[in-house]
């Protein structure tokens, strides 16, 4: 069992070095420490989080960038540039009601909101799963195909 955890520790440790060097990660936003993800068992994504978690899903950014055909720009129905994680998560106007049920149920560590705040308890991450389930529901319907 000693030997176990030592090469677990050592990998761990190696991991979460190179994790520290990423670039362009969005998901390291939500998860900067490999041993709390590890620790969170419960954290079990489905087709909607992970969207949210990776960047890769039903935003109009990233559907324009792999040069979806009926995607003619990366522009959000609000009229922002950019329709990315960032922008439905935290800016958006027309999801602020979806954007407030989730900012009231979650309980930060300190301060502000933030990404690793969103699955940083079994609670915040139920709320979370909401929001994205919304959004990505929404979008799904509103999606032409």
């Amino acid at each position: 069992q000693a030997v176990r955890d030592t090469v677990f520790s050592l990998a761990t440790r190696q991991w979460q070095q190179e994790w520290d060097n990423s670039e362009n990660n969005i998901l390291y936003s939500y998860f900067p420490s490999i041993q709390q993800r590890l620790a969170a068992k419960w954290l079990v994504p489905n087709h909607y989080t992970s969207q949210f978690l990776t960047g890769h899903g039903n935003f109009k950014a990233k559907l324009f960038q792999l040069g979806i055909p009926s995607i003619p720009s990366a522009e959000c129905a609000c009229g922002a540039s950019s329709q990315d994680v960032p922008h439905v998560l935290w800016d958006c106007p027309l999801l602020h009601p979806n954007r407030v049920a989730l900012l009231s149920a979650v309980r930060p560590a300190i301060g502000p909101v933030g990404y690793a705040d969103l699955v940083a308890t079994k609670s915040n991450f139920s709320a979370f799963q909401r929001f994205c389930a919304s959004f990505c529901q929404a979008a799904s319907a509103a999606d032409p195909q």
